[in-house]
């Protein structure tokens, strides 16, 4: 059996083969990376930042806004994803946007009685180096009426934190809804 291909067809496949060649003769002869140019993981580093991830929960919980207006960073701030009330998602774009809108979801929860609380009953992830930090969280929201009641939001978060001189601070998080929410009533039957 006789393949013919096109002139073209042939030009392109020896194009391809020796653009191939060429990168593969250059990644073997590549000289090797210095050591001081790759990522030094820390771990000293990322047990100060889990400790802060921790401390940011209970300032949720709490109600702190003091405490988490001064967990972010106040140079270098990166547009945040987070959570409305009603579970809708929220673009905020500037360190002032995200704190108003804290600041808000705070004032809402206390208004109507109920209370929040962040549960960190699944995982935490945290890589650092000595200057910077990407974690990422597993955990429910659960917000507890004043009859009650209960509504749990399972939530996923990615955060990136900065050292500064005043310690570790967030420059961006990213919160999106880990799984379907569940309501149950005083008694604890699950209702929805």
């Amino acid at each position: 059996m006789n393949v013919n291909f096109p002139r073209r067809q042939v030009l392109g496949i020896g194009a391809a083969v020796a653009s191939v060649a060429t990168f593969a003769s250059k990644t073997a002869l590549a000289t090797p990376v210095d050591p001081t140019h790759t990522v030094q993981w820390d771990e000293a580093a990322g047990e100060e930042v889990m400790m802060l991830l921790h401390r940011m929960h209970h300032a949720w919980n709490d109600g702190d806004l003091a405490f988490i207006k001064n967990s972010v960073a106040e140079e270098g701030f990166v547009g945040t994803f987070e959570l409305t009330g009603d579970e809708n998602a929220a673009v905020l774009n500037s360190r002032q946007e995200l704190l108003a809108f804290v600041e808000k979801l705070i004032d809402d929860q206390k208004a109507s009685g109920a209370r929040q609380e962040a549960s960190p009953n699944r995982t935490h992830q945290v890589r650092a180096t000595s200057t910077f930090a990407i974690c990422t969280e597993e955990c429910d929201l659960v917000e507890r009426q004043a009859d009650g009641s209960r509504h749990v939001l399972p939530h996923r978060g990615t955060s990136a934190l900065a050292k500064t001189p005043d310690g570790w601070k967030f420059v961006h998080w990213h919160v999106s809804q880990g799984g379907p929410a569940k309501i149950f009533d005083a008694k604890g039957k699950q209702i929805a």
